[in-house]
């Protein structure tokens, strides 16, 4: 399996919310700082799966651009990087040198004759600004290429405790909520989140295995 080192930065990261789930456990006597505890064990639970995911991503997708060619490139990645390529031609109409450089760019990608590596390619790893819900993460996913990852029937059921989640986030975020947690919920979602993540680096590991 090759390794991928957001998986492992996110492993560590973890550390900081089993902290939070001990100093939770400690103070379960103390409503105030027992639900404060594990109000940001979710918060930054949230936080660190998104920064996570982009930064996965965005790994992944520089594996495949520093290994591959443009004509041996996982094809869900060389048309994301054509829509990149795309988007900026349009943002460049004022701009006739970048606008040209961008096509010439596009052509070299496009064209028949090999070339490798294409890492000099920009692509787009990023959650859209103010989104993090289920089809956001959905979105960047299959744009990437895990499709049939997606669609398994122990990701979409992960996607129901994600949302579960996600909402409590966004209540304590932008509610000011104290929802009923405990620290045992927080374990929960926390080991929810793990199993997601080690099925999607096997997959991802697979597939990058196949770069050529």
């Amino acid at each position: 399996m090759i390794p991928i080192e957001a998986v492992e930065e996110f492993q560590e990261a973890c550390d900081e919310i089993h902290l939070l789930i001990k100093y939770s456990e400690k103070n379960s006597k103390d409503f105030k700082k027992y639900a404060t505890f594990n109000k940001a064990a979710v918060v930054l639970l949230c936080a660190k799966f998104e920064a996570f995911l982009e930064n996965f991503l965005e790994e992944y997708a520089f594996y495949h651009l520093n290994k591959s060619s443009n004509l041996s490139v996982d094809r869900f990645i060389y048309n994301h990087i054509v829509d990149c390529i795309i988007n900026i031609i349009e943002l460049q109409k004022g701009k006739p040198d970048k606008r040209k450089e961008s096509i010439l760019k596009l052509a070299v990608l496009c064209g028949e004759v090999e070339v490798r590596p294409i890492s000099n390619y920009d692509f787009d790893p990023k959650l859209k600004f103010g989104k993090h819900g289920q089809g956001e993460v959905e979105r960047l996913l299959k744009v990437f290429g895990f499709v049939e990852y997606v669609n398994l029937d122990s990701v979409k059921s992960f996607f129901i405790t994600f949302n579960s989640l996600n909402s409590i986030r966004n209540n304590i975020i932008h509610e000011d909520a104290t929802p009923s947690l405990t620290h045992q919920n927080v374990k929960s979602y926390l080991n929810s989140v793990k199993v997601f993540i080690e099925g999607l680096a096997l997959v991802a590991s697979e597939k990058m295995a196949l770069a050529l």
